[in-house]
């Protein structure tokens, strides 16, 4: 088999592979704990209440951030190694990593619009005693943007600190950690106007516009994958 087609065929795998996950992720957060609250919602808490009516887009934005950092997180470990048992070059393993990271960021805001557009059919017909937002196709394409790139930045930093446990040691690892939680909360702050502070260091509320975020979010995404590929070049694969 060519390598063109094999790098191709390593990352449709893992890209099923991680979608399978995806479906669970999906069903548990976008159906059962989402329908769960918007019955309860009301009878709790105002804060419970507020989230509620959150389009479910917005409702499930965060936490796949946390999926999408778990699953770059899975990439080594999982992967790495089982590929390297039948014969995939280093560069194979990253090339299929990366596309199936592009793949299922892409596939997560569609799935959860697709749901949200079923939510607001279903909506009108359940006697609820909250007020959830509509998603309007406005709304719906600047979310799923940020979203999308959001998703993607976390994917790259769980693969780049998985790399540093892999490559080196648990103490190189977590210098690997140190760095991509500090840089992680910068690029946070991009996107909103929260102020964050760690370790001492804080970051100031971001007053740039979109087209500069967005520029310097696809820049760290991009040097992430140049970063993962120079550390996993020559990796040493355990067997």
């Amino acid at each position: 088999m060519q390598t063109t087609d094999r790098k191709w065929m390593v990352a449709g795998g893992q890209y099923v592979e991680q979608l399978k996950w995806a479906l669970w992720f999906i069903i548990i957060g976008g159906v059962l704990v989402r329908g769960v609250l918007l019955v309860v919602a009301d009878r709790v808490d105002d804060q419970l209440n507020e989230i509620a009516e959150m389009t479910l887009l917005e409702f499930m934005a965060e936490a796949s951030t946390v999926f999408m950092l778990i699953i770059g997180l899975m990439s080594v470990f999982v992967f790495l190694s089982y590929f390297g048992q039948n014969g995939i070059t280093r560069w194979e393993y990253y090339f299929g990593t990366l596309m199936s990271g592009i793949g299922l960021a892409l596939t997560l805001p569609i799935a959860f619009i697709l749901l949200n557009l079923l939510e607001m059919l279903i909506i009108p017909w359940v006697p609820l005693t909250i007020d959830v937002a509509t998603l309007s196709l406005g709304s719906a394409a600047i979310i799923s943007f940020e979203y999308i790139l959001t998703l993607m930045i976390h994917f790259m930093f769980g693969w780049f600190i998985t790399i540093g446990f892999y490559r080196y040691n648990w103490m190189i690892g977590l210098v690997f950690i140190g760095v991509a939680i500090y840089v992680g909360m910068m690029t946070e702050a991009l996107w909103d106007d929260e102020k964050y502070v760690f370790f001492g260091l804080a970051s100031e509320p971001s007053d740039l516009s979109l087209p500069i975020v967005t520029a310097i979010a696809v820049g760290l995404i991009l040097l992430l994958a140049w970063i993962n590929r120079r550390l996993t070049k020559d990796i040493v694969i355990k067997m």
